[in-house]
């Protein structure tokens, strides 16, 4: 038996003698937790529906599980120390739960609890839970399929996305068709545009490409060689004006310093808002990422950079409406950057708007506010 496995042992005995010792403890209709990326910072859905919380000051005690307690928070965000005897106790004593991941938190769910599913993505175009299932660790299957049987309501962006929470999550309970509130962000006005970029410190009049691929099972990190020089010139020349990179590595991905030291390479990968980066960006080179959706319900250029994808596809596997998406799918810079010296932008938006055609979206920059209404009534916590 390895470390790994001796952690997680010990882990879910700390979380049933939580649950013991916690079960009589008093749910607080007004208590909501919040859980991004089992300990990440500010960010991701929960982030966005805490903000449409505060924005309508409605009289919720905000709780955010964060394993970083040096992390940025509003004032009204109480930030809790993850895995921590204090974490147990407002997870036992709070109304509304909600996570975007689907991994043991440290309590034992009260039928008065509600749990609410934000999920982190939108349409999965990789196999995932219960479609990957002989492919990923038996402990999280396990503690998927536990979760499953926890949640209260799950959230869906799209028709594609609802389908999948259906046949891959282990769940039939309600599936509400409310938008991704992270995606609220990506209607934003010009003007927000501008404050995040200078937020980030970006300067002026260059366009910006988001290079943001997501993670292998294996950590592999030579998938990650895209050449972002002769990319930034092959835009440079290609699309017009001067073009600055932008790098966002995965969480997952341990090694963080894979494309340090250019002055055209922008590294965003600590940015706590993903979204924020996607609204700024002119165009995206991902891979398999689930915020290649994201991207395309803004109508921006998509350009896939697959070194491994035959190993992926027998890794992870890739479900049939990857290959039907309305860009090329480049295997190696060459091709990569011969794509970008021919691209078709307006072959490309007819097929974009043909594609997003077959699939009923929910997005529209309101989700936050239907699922704070959805938590009002589940709460009956009325407006001061």
């Amino acid at each position: 038996m390895n470390l790994k496995h001796i952690y997680w042992r010990l882990e879910s005995k700390y979380y049933k003698v939580c649950g013991q010792l916690l079960r009589w403890v008093p749910v607080k209709r007004n208590k909501i937790v919040l859980n991004n990326f089992h300990g990440f910072g500010y960010g991701d859905s929960p982030k966005y529906i805490a903000d449409e919380i505060i924005r309508q000051k409605l009289p919720y005690d905000l709780v955010w599980l964060v394993s970083d307690m040096s992390s940025e928070f509003p004032p009204e965000v109480r930030p809790v120390k993850l895995q921590s005897a204090r974490a147990s106790y407002e997870l036992s004593s709070a109304k509304v739960i909600i996570s975007n991941v689907k991994v043991a938190l440290p309590y034992r769910k009260k039928k008065s609890q509600f749990y609410i599913q934000t999920w982190h993505g939108s349409v999965a175009f990789k196999a995932i839970e219960k479609d990957a299932q002989d492919k990923l660790r038996h402990q999280y299957v396990k503690e998927s399929m536990a979760d499953s049987k926890l949640i209260n309501l799950f959230l869906s962006c799209n028709s594609i996305q609802t389908q999948e929470i259906k046949s891959c999550f282990w769940y039939d309970g309600e599936v509400f068709e409310s938008g991704s509130p992270r995606n609220d962000m990506l209607y934003k006005p010009k003007e927000y545009q501008q404050a995040v970029r200078k937020k980030i410190g970006l300067a002026e009049g260059k366009r910006l490409v988001l290079y943001a691929p997501t993670f292998r099972d294996s950590h592999r990190t030579d998938v990650y060689d895209l050449d972002l020089i002769r990319l930034k010139e092959c835009l440079d020349s290609s699309w017009g004006d001067e073009w600055q990179v932008l790098v966002r590595l995965h969480p997952n991905v341990q090694n963080r310093h894979l494309f340090a030291g250019n002055e055209f390479v922008t590294d965003v990968t600590l940015y706590p808002d993903m979204q924020e980066l996607l609204l700024i960006a002119d165009a995206l080179v991902t891979d398999y990422s689930t915020i290649i959706y994201d991207m395309a319900i803004m109508h921006k250029p998509i350009l896939l950079y697959t070194p491994d994808l035959d190993d992926y596809k027998g890794d992870r596997g890739l479900k049939p409406v990857y290959f039907n998406l309305p860009t090329c799918i480049c295997q190696s810079n060459e091709e990569l950057l011969d794509y970008v010296s021919h691209f078709d932008h307006d072959e490309y938006s007819n097929r974009l708007n043909g594609f997003l055609g077959d699939i009923q979206i929910f997005d529209d920059g309101f989700a936050s506010q239907r699922v704070v209404d959805r938590i009002n009534m589940e709460t009956k916590i009325v407006k001061r």
